[in-house]
């Protein structure tokens, strides 16, 4: 019997079972690609917004004196720099599925070599000649029949790049149920789309199981992929991978990955983390931070929203709010750890829902930070955290002395209105 896993067969089932496949996708690509305006030259890897990967776009078939080498493994993207690398996983006896403690994706693998005559039909890249599994210019196939199940395809895209950036996973994933028996061929297929970083820990940007279809039956199953905002850096890798459940018959199963893109949608992206919203009390310090995304060293400059000037620098030293009144003190404003510390002369309520955010600059450009909102809890008068008698045990004993510290309006005065504004932070709670 031959194995075939063989993209002869499916090739004539992607057209026979009504799978659409985009033939002019790698035309239209390219004139888009050449469209693009590029910051990407052979001096600076620098991406440009809108640049787009795709994988059957950038394959290049390798001449006949290249089979059994995995000479052009990884393949360039269309500027000419090697990014999409072909794999398998090795036999290892505890890689499993999806949700498993050793996920079959994180297993080891082995370059693929360069199979000029798939069993006599189009180039693949494969464990060796006519060896599954196969990886095709449009898709992945896992056979797992004659000993083949614990070696799955993997594809990997290295980022070219020498600057980080935020890209979208866009377009559809087709799955195929195949085989000699293929009526057997029922069980789920796992899909993965992972991140992995520089410094080699694993994210899953996509994944699921998916069942055979059936309602109405169909060997097919076209996936929309729609992943935006994934901080990609230099020396991080994406994964792409299927894996079959159940290992039944002489049956395989192929993932289509060619309506499968990668856009850059933003160019540099240095922001790996923004500051995070947080709330205090009238007199209490918080601290907003930013992490920077990619190799440094980065420069830092923290803004305010203000009511009056809009989104304004701020330094070390006093914060100022409607550009008079003292909020508070700063003290960082040019690190990625900046502290407020609050003492108003408004009122809390002035500043409340302040926002602050950051710029990051490096050698590769500049990224503002999402902002982050500050949030005053007026009715917390001891800064403990909470809302409760103690708050109006010492406001009471304030008021009752004349205390500016009971001045809750900052009007400079003492009287009934700062009790009335008191009482309703205080049935407010934080």
């Amino acid at each position: 019997m031959v194995p075939i896993s063989s993209t002869v067969s499916m090739a004539h089932r992607r057209h026979g079972s009504g799978i659409a496949v985009s033939t002019p996708r790698r035309t239209s690509l390219a004139c888009f690609l050449a469209c693009v305006g590029l910051a990407a030259s052979s001096a600076s890897a620098q991406y440009s917004e809108g640049f787009v990967w795709n994988r059957m776009a950038d394959w290049t078939p390798r001449p006949p004196t290249d089979a059994g080498t995995s000479n052009g493994n990884p393949d360039d993207d269309s500027t000419g720099r090697p990014c999409w690398e072909y794999r398998y996983t090795v036999n290892d006896p505890n890689a499993g599925g999806l949700g498993s403690s050793v996920p079959w994706y994180t297993v080891a693998t082995n370059k693929s070599v360069w199979d000029s005559s798939w069993f006599g039909s189009e180039a693949v890249w494969a464990r060796s000649n006519d060896v599954n599994p196969p990886i095709s210019s449009s898709l992945l196939t896992h056979t797992f029949f004659s000993g083949n199940g614990p070696y799955v395809p993997v594809i990997l895209w290295r980022y070219p790049g020498s600057c980080p950036v935020r890209v979208s996973f866009y377009g559809e994933l087709t799955l195929v149920w195949s085989g000699l028996d293929a009526q057997q061929n029922t069980g789920p297929i796992d899909v993965i789309v992972a991140r992995r970083a520089a410094s080699g820990a694993l994210t899953l940007v996509f994944s699921d199981t998916y069942a055979r279809p059936t309602n109405p039956p169909s060997d097919n199953l076209t996936i929309p992929v729609n992943v935006d905002g994934v901080a990609i850096a230099p020396g991080d890798v994406v994964l792409v991978s299927c894996r079959s459940r159940i290992w039944l018959g002489s049956n395989w199963s192929n993932m289509l990955d060619d309506g499968l893109s990668i856009q850059v949608t933003r160019s540099p992206a240095l922001v790996d983390q923004p500051p995070a919203d947080t709330s205090t009390c009238p007199t209490g310090a918080v601290s907003f931070a930013v992490s920077p995304l990619g190799a440094g060293p980065f420069d830092y400059q923290w803004q305010f929203n203000d009511p009056v000037s809009g989104w304004t620098d701020l330094s070390d030293g006093a914060l100022y709010i409607a550009g008079s009144l003292t909020c508070g003190t700063i003290n960082g404003a040019s690190l990625a750890n900046m502290q407020v510390s609050l003492d108003c002369e408004a009122t809390p309520q002035e500043l409340s829902g302040a926002e602050f955010r950051c710029v990051v600059s490096s050698s590769c450009g500049t990224e503002t930070s999402d902002s982050a909102t500050l949030t005053i809890c007026p009715g917390d008068l001891n800064c403990d955290g909470f809302v409760n008698g103690d708050d109006y045990d010492a406001f009471a004993s304030a008021f009752e002395a004349g205390d500016l510290a009971a001045d809750f309006n900052h009007d400079g005065f003492v009287n009934g209105d700062d009790y009335d504004a008191f009482a309703s932070a205080f049935e407010a709670g934080c």
